[in-house]
């Protein structure tokens, strides 16, 4: 791990250690320690520090910096907590959360964000991959789940159950956030989707049709993007077999 440049992971796997909530002074111990006390390729330890919080910055809303998911959050004065799911969201939906049917179907359903994977202090695997996805969790595209309940937009299929009381969803960009696309953060470039639909997404696996999408009033679904996907982005993705 010494001298090679600071990973998010790291501070994870430290916040793990340390019970999901710690200082940030031990955050950094655990990070340096576990690197041989060392702060090399950094020219100086102020350089390594400050890109160390940078990272946590990045996934902690609230901060300027500030790019997404949400893996951390300020909890008080230099103390942060390790985070995977977002607070509960109360919606009114169909769904019977206590499959008790006598009761109304007015249910807290929290909403999740991508959960850290198990396997995130582990190396990750290697391989040839062109990438559209900017992986984040912004309030538009969670008041896109809002909105539709965190059903997809795509297939329609309710979300996916994730125990009796949490469900999940993801929001997708119809024009890619990244380059070559530069799509725009709005709501009229996202769509609720299932994690099968997004994955057919991203590689380009399916056409679009707006008149088969669900729609709210609440939520226009910009035309110019689902023409995009269909014209730049539908078959166009390079998948390496």
């Amino acid at each position: 791990m010494a001298g090679s440049y600071l990973r998010v992971e790291e501070v994870t796997q430290a916040l793990v250690e340390l019970g999901g909530e710690a200082k940030w002074s031990d955050i950094q111990k655990l990070v340096t320690k576990k690197r041989g006390n060392s702060y090399a390729p950094y020219k100086d330890w102020l350089n390594y520090h400050t890109t160390m919080f940078q990272l946590v910055q990045q996934h902690c809303e609230g901060y300027e910096k500030f790019i997404g998911p949400i893996l951390f959050q300020k909890i008080n004065k230099g103390r942060f907590l390790l985070v995977t799911t977002q607070p509960k969201v109360p919606l009114t939906t169909g769904i019977n959360i206590t499959n008790d049917k006598d009761k109304d179907s007015e249910h807290v359903l929290p909403i999740s964000l991508t959960p850290i994977a198990a396997d995130i202090a582990e190396p990750p695997m290697r391989g040839s991959l062109e990438i559209y996805r900017i992986l984040r969790d912004t309030k538009l595209a969670r008041d896109v789940k809002v909105i539709h309940e965190l059903r997809c937009q795509v297939c329609h299929n309710p979300p996916l159950k994730l125990s009796e009381i949490k469900f999940y969803a993801e929001a997708h960009h119809i024009k890619p956030l990244g380059s070559p696309h530069n799509g725009p953060d709005i709501q009229e470039n996202i769509l609720c989707v299932c994690p099968n639909c997004h994955v057919l997404l991203d590689y380009g696996a399916i056409l679009l049709d707006l008149g088969q999408l669900s729609t709210s009033k609440a939520h226009t679904i910009g035309r110019e993007y689902v023409d995009y996907h269909n014209q730049r982005v539908f078959r166009k993705v390079n998948i390496e077999s």
